[in-house]
């Protein structure tokens, strides 16, 4: 071989290694020719998490079978059509853009089961309320209430009761419910399940008085007349007077962290007032806010220094900063006209909706979920905290919050005549309750129906790259 044709190799294998060199680092990094934007590009991946495990995932268009949680890895920055099927189940589908050096996360897919089975629970029931933590329902079924644990569906007479249950609230750690009848409240705990404790609703007077149980200590009842606010113990019935004023009218009341807040209407003036007053030694102060007159006014929450008030009469859900700093309704302070009922999620984030729409306020924000053709009567908030159940007029169907694209729907029951739904502590099943009205409109009628597989716990965690 002469000199020049070494030469001429030598040059030749420098040129190629200067090219191949920096495309095999390149490569190695991560880094494509992206057709799609006729560019050089870091790749990306998607993972995908599915209730149930094992489905069809179709990525634009090519189509395998894989249980999830999966990943797809060195995919070329693009928008991606991805859609989950399974047969028997809801399907999803999403349009995701994959970028450059990142990861998307598909999470929180779930695949409810389309005509799933119908378990009856109880029959001809006056009133029912679910326990999430003990897995109970409380029921009154003619003149007893009574209690099926669905743990073991066993059946356990509770008492006699001598009027019908029109509300229920449990404690915040569900061990005692509080049941509101026209005259009466019953007092009942769980570990004391076969007595219960009767609490006329009028005082000395006749005044007729409204009780809440309290969070920091449920075995005292706060309640209030139209004057006074008081402590009452349900087993001696002994009154503590805490709040009393002849001159004013009191609406609501709340207690939250040693504070009792309560909406009354100054007789002098005949304004709304928000006040405050602290049940502690401090004797500390606070400004009071001023609200439009109305005597429907219902207190949701208080949290983050804000109270949630709903008037109930002009359909107006207040959420009020309580900020000293900021009296009466100010820049942080906000009005939602058209709401029917509100409540908060355990992610803090506030629910409100109408007959026909629903939105959600959190971190400031706030979106409208979904406008609906048939009538809204419940939402429901999912334990997956991307979803929400809708009780309508035509039976019951989830709507995902993810707002990535559209938001998937999935039909649970096509059904009319349902009245109320409780989501089963696992979140794999629902509670819900029909008027019966081929026998009495006055009563309904349990079933319970599982709407996904027993895969997985609530909330899915997130899964790291």
């Amino acid at each position: 071989m002469t000199l020049r044709t070494r030469r001429i190799i030598y040059i030749l294998f420098f040129i190629f290694f200067g090219i191949t060199a920096p495309l095999v680092v390149l490569y190695t990094t991560g880094y494509r020719w992206n057709y799609y934007k006729n560019k050089v590009d870091k790749i990306g991946n998607l993972v995908i998490r599915t209730t149930p495990k094992k489905v069809f995932i179709n990525l634009n268009d090519t189509q395998i079978e894989k249980s999830t949680p999966w990943r797809f890895n060195n995919l070329l920055p693009n928008k991606y059509n991805i859609k989950i099927s399974k047969p028997g189940f809801s399907s999803w589908e999403k349009n995701l853009n994959v970028l450059s050096g990142e990861t998307t996360f598909a999470e929180h897919i779930y695949l409810f089961k389309i005509n799933p089975n119908i378990t009856p629970l109880i029959n001809q029931v006056d009133f029912w309320t679910y326990n999430d933590i003990e897995n109970l329902i409380i029921f009154q079924k003619n003149n007893e209430l009574k209690i099926l644990n669905l743990n073991n569906n066993i059946e356990q007479k509770i008492n006699e009761l001598n009027e019908k249950i029109l509300e229920s609230q449990w404690s915040l750690d569900k061990q005692i419910l509080l049941l509101t009848a026209d005259k009466t409240y019953f007092f009942w705990r769980i570990q004391d399940p076969n007595k219960i404790i009767v609490i006329p609703r009028k005082n000395s007077l006749g005044q007729m008085f409204n009780c809440k149980l309290i969070k920091d200590n449920s075995l005292t009842i706060l309640c209030a007349d139209d004057k006074n606010i008081f402590y009452l113990e349900p087993f001696s019935l002994k009154q503590t007077n805490i709040i009393s004023n002849l001159d004013t009218k009191i609406f609501d009341f709340y207690f939250d962290n040693n504070l009792v807040y309560y909406l009354e209407k100054n007789n002098l003036d005949n304004n709304i007032y928000l006040r405050i007053k602290a049940l502690n030694i401090t004797n500390e102060s606070f400004p009071d806010y001023l609200l439009p007159y109305s005597e429907n006014y219902k207190f949701l929450n208080i949290q983050n220094k804000k109270a949630t008030i709903l008037d109930e009469k002009n359909n107006k859900l207040y959420v009020l900063n309580l900020d000293k700093n900021e009296v009466g309704f100010n820049n942080s302070s906000k009005i939602y006209n058209d709401v029917e009922s509100a409540f908060y999620s355990p992610n803090n984030a506030l629910v409100f909706y109408n007959s026909w729409e629903v939105w959600i306020e959190k971190d400031g924000k706030t979106s409208l979920i979904t406008r609906q053709a048939n009538p809204i009567n419940q939402v429901l908030w999912y334990p997956s905290n991307n979803h929400l159940l809708l009780l309508q007029k035509n039976g019951l169907e989830m709507i995902e919050l993810d707002d990535r694209d559209k938001r998937n729907r999935a039909q649970i029951l096509n059904l009319e005549n349902i009245n109320k739904t409780s989501l089963v502590k696992s979140g794999y099943e629902v509670i819900y309750s029909m008027i019966a009205t081929d026998q009495n409109e006055n009563k309904q009628n349990l079933f319970m129906i599982e709407i996904l597989p027993k895969e997985t716990d609530f909330p899915l965690p997130n899964l790291m790259p």
